[in-house]
């Protein structure tokens, strides 16, 4: 992370939750916030899930955080008994220390709290959609119902991105809510050639690398992509696939590399911590932001995207609202259906043009400087937090409206 001057512009009191572990390797924009945040001056407290052998409590990056014993996973009943610790924990703390912005994760983060009851006294209440339900369509609508109903209890909602807002409100969305879009910490990617780990995960020195980065879960349709890839395989012998992630659609996909006689030209890594996801893209050559063109999927920008294209990776995406938030067709990455042949055409074309990867490659970083997380926490986080408390119709004036410029 680039190093800023911390001012003395931001004299409040943030307070995040997330019943996923902290650092973690879910919705990571949050490890970033806070340490722009903290290095800004902002005082930051974190409620997060615990794992085993972690700390109950300790400072990370200037944050303090509270962990609270939680199956980390998607089971409802456990994200309801953390919500209910975790709020109890809340209010224990604004006690001592008045809270001036409680930054929620917007359902299904706490369950079926969609927000601590009582309110806190003199805390407003931020709600931060990311997404809605993504394991099926039913589970998709629910979870609009219920951000719906959140966003009535909250003093102001950020979304992502203007067709999430669309996809959960209509065309006629209420006040309230404002953009945080998704983005990547630029000063952690750079472009860049990792010959060292291709040897390591004994990939063919010659090797043309494909990667995937994300969660294998059965519902992102992967077994397309790869199918694709297959074709590209059949073309062009010297490609190699590194997937890079876990999930429920691991065992599916290894058995459909098998059927399709590939297995030998793809490797499965695997979970990576954060922190080794640079190193990985730059073993990469080509960046596959393939993404179904699902209700649940489609509209949500994939931060996968943003960060090849701030590893200098010339990208192949599908032709989704999302992924158009970052990418320019022929400008800086190739878009496709999620069609299996259209999308092995595509790679294909970077595949066997070695100048059309160069040019895209040459205009990747640049095309993505809006979404640095340095500008994101100034331009949209911090205006968002003034929102809230203004919102919330609070008196914490000598705490905030000088310093929040």
């Amino acid at each position: 992370m680039t190093e800023h001057n911390r001012t003395d512009e931001l004299n409040l009191h943030v307070c995040y939750i997330s019943h996923h572990p902290f650092p973690t390797n879910v919705g990571t924009a949050m490890n970033v916030y806070i340490e722009y945040l903290t290095e800004m001056g902002v005082e930051v407290t974190v409620i997060a899930g615990r794992n085993k052998g972690e700390p109950s409590s300790e400072s990370v990056h200037g944050a303090d955080v509270h962990r609270i014993k939680t199956d980390n996973s998607s089971k409802y009943l456990d994200r309801n008994l953390f919500a209910y610790n975790g709020f109890k924990k809340i209010n224990s703390i604004n006690q001592q220390n008045s809270i001036d912005v409680l930054h929620l994760r917007a359902f299904p983060n706490t369950g079926f709290f969609l927000r601590p009851i009582p309110k806190p006294d003199s805390t407003a209440i931020m709600l931060d959609v990311r997404a809605t339900g993504i394991s099926n369509q039913l589970y998709n609508y629910i979870s609009r119902i219920m951000i719906r109903a959140q966003h009535r209890l909250a003093d102001h909602t950020t979304v992502i991105d203007d067709h999430v807002k669309t996809g959960i409100w209509g065309k006629n969305s209420p006040s309230g809510i404002s953009i945080l879009p998704l983005g990547v910490d630029m000063s952690e990617f750079s472009p860049g050639q990792n010959k060292e780990l291709r040897k390591n995960l004994d990939i063919p020195p010659n090797a043309k690398v494909l990667g995937y980065i994300g969660h294998l879960h059965k519902s992102r349709e992967l077994t397309t992509m790869l199918t694709a890839v297959g074709e590209v395989i059949s073309d062009n012998p010297q490609v190699h696939l590194l997937i890079v992630g876990k999930g429920n659609g691991l065992g599916e996909l290894q058995k459909k590399a098998k059927t399709l006689g590939i297995e030998k030209h793809i490797t499965f890594t695997g979970e990576v911590p954060f922190n080794r996801i640079p190193d990985y893209l730059n073993s990469f050559d080509v960046g596959l932001a393939y993404i179904p063109n699902k209700v649940q999927y489609k509209n949500q920008p994939p931060i996968k995207t943003a960060e090849y294209l701030s590893a200098g990776l010339p990208v192949v995406a599908t032709n989704t609202p999302g992924n158009k938030r970052f990418v320019t067709q022929g400008y800086n990455a190739i878009l496709s259906s999620d069609d299996s042949e259209e999308y092995a055409a595509a790679i294909e074309d970077l595949v066997e043009d070695e100048k059309l990867c160069a040019r895209l490659s040459s205009r990747a970083r640049e095309s993505i400087e809006e979404f640095d997380y340095a500008k994101i926490v100034r331009r949209d986080l911090i205006p968002a937090y003034k929102k809230a408390v203004e919102a919330a119709g609070y008196d914490n004036s000598d705490r905030y409206t000088p310093r929040i410029k």
